[in-house]
């Protein structure tokens, strides 16, 4: 297995770190078991692609980070060995949270309450909750069902001799019989109207809308195999806001169980699925974390010189100081064609708590592999765009597969194939004289299969 490392960053300081994974499990559990296809960690150390030697590069580093904590070590270890489902990715997400954060100490396996205790200012310790929200049952449905619906896309590609055709679809909601039917229809409708942008009234619901155009190759497309490309977009659904709710509403409750001592404050993260908005998440937040305070039209808050006249004994929100919200995404970098994975971050403040804000520092580690950024507002955020369309709390998944020709191939020329599609693993062949050449600049895999995003 020849693993792509990433650019910019030496390979021998990726491979080495990725290793701290093989010293602490051991190469036999890693490639060996009757469950080396259905855990997390089994079948990432056993992908080869940018996204997934990024991924076990941090893993590595948080492990690295932490071995000194004998007792945490083996916990973690025992934990990830036993993959008990829905919980390894907590597990890794706490570790690689741990290593990114200055002054920071994890807490004993034993702590319920919270699982980080960050100290870097004389004044204030603070204890913090972190939570990652996984994709929900819903999104992992949609998921299953547009799986289908492009083997049915295919299969009407070819039955009826259409190659490069690019479908794309943005619907209200999700509805599999209509995404169907539509797909059905597309040879009339290409019989009909060709390639342009339609509303597609005639055939499904008016919330639906739909782009049927012929994919841009970056070379020649080879008519004799079948290339596509297959979006669909959906909104949302108010089980996300509700999910992320209970996540807040848990380490609230287990931080009742505290007895802080003086100058001592707890606080949250939550790291969100991709789907989600990390802007939008921290407006609703900051209103709700901020209830009873005046802000003014410039921003600021007006809060009581006297901070304990600013908290009521009732508020849920007591002791909390702040919230981090956090996402992790994948990158395409076109200079070099690989991908890493950039790591978004938001701080809203509890300003009932105003002196505290002022004594504290912000204490995220820049990390190596990737790029970190702090998102205070809307154009600071990452955001799917396709054909200018800016994609924000939506479902979105997406399929390509392209057969390029190239009349003339060389080996070690560096083709452009920075074009290809997120969430599933893609093809990218190069025909020449007849005779197939796949190139694979990198894979998404299975994005289920991902521990940090």
């Amino acid at each position: 297995m020849s693993r792509q490392f990433i650019p910019g960053l030496d390979k021998e300081i990726q491979l080495n770190t990725i290793n701290e994974i093989k010293e602490l499990f051991g190469e036999e559990f890693l490639t060996k078991g009757r469950d080396l296809k259905n855990h997390q960690l089994k079948i990432l150390w056993n992908r080869a692609d940018y996204l997934s030697t990024a991924e076990l590069y941090l893993i590595g580093h948080s492990i690295k980070h932490n071995k000194h904590n004998i007792v945490w070590i083996e916990d973690f270890k025992s934990k990830i060995i036993r993959n008990k489902v829905g919980s390894i990715r907590g597990f890794v997400y706490e570790s690689f949270i741990s290593s990114i954060i200055k002054d920071s100490i994890l807490a004993e396996p034993s702590q319920e309450s919270y699982d980080l205790k960050i100290k870097n200012s004389e004044d204030l310790s603070i204890n913090l909750s972190i939570k990652k929200m996984i994709l929900s049952d819903k999104e992992i449905e949609y998921k299953k069902g547009f799986d289908k619906l492009e083997i049915y896309y295919k299969e009407i590609l070819k039955v009826n001799k259409l190659n490069g055709i690019s479908l794309f679809i943005e619907a209200a909601e999700y509805d599999y019989d209509e995404i169907h039917n539509l797909i059905n229809a597309l040879p009339e409708v290409l019989d009909k109207y060709g390639y342009f942008y339609i509303n597609y009234v005639n055939f499904v619901k008016d919330n639906i809308n739909v782009t049927i155009s012929k994919i841009q190759p970056n070379y020649e497309l080879y008519e004799d195999e079948l290339s596509y490309q297959f979006n669909l977009i959906i909104p949302i659904e108010n089980v996300e806001k509700t999910r992320f709710m209970k996540k807040l509403k848990k380490s609230i409750e287990k931080f009742k169980e505290l007895d802080l001592k003086e100058n001592e404050l707890n606080s949250i993260l939550i790291g969100l699925s991709p789907s989600q908005s990390i802007y939008d998440a921290k407006k609703i937040l900051e209103k709700e974390l901020n209830k009873g305070l005046f802000k003014s039209d410039d921003g600021f808050y007006e809060v009581p010189l006297i901070e304990n006249d600013n908290i009521d004994i009732n508020d849920k929100y007591r002791n909390i100081l702040f919230i981090v919200l956090a996402k992790h995404l994948p990158v395409i970098d076109k200079k070099d064609n690989s991908t890493f994975i950039r790591h978004e971050f938001a701080l809203v403040y509890n300003m009932k708590y105003a002196k505290h804000i002022k004594s504290y520092n912000p204490f995220f580690i820049p990390i190596e592999l990737g790029s970190n950024a702090m998102i205070m507002s809307e154009n600071d955020e990452s955001y799917l765009s396709i054909d200018n369309l800016k994609i924000k709390n939506c479902y979105s998944f997406q399929s390509i597969c392209k057969h390029e020709f190239i009349e003339d191939f060389k080996v070690d020329v560096n083709y452009d194939l920075s074009n290809i599609g997120q969430y599933k693993e893609n093809t990218i062949s190069f025909i020449k004289d007849g005779n197939i050449i796949t190139v694979t600049p990198f894979t998404y895999g299975e994005y289920n299969n991902l521990l940090i995003l």
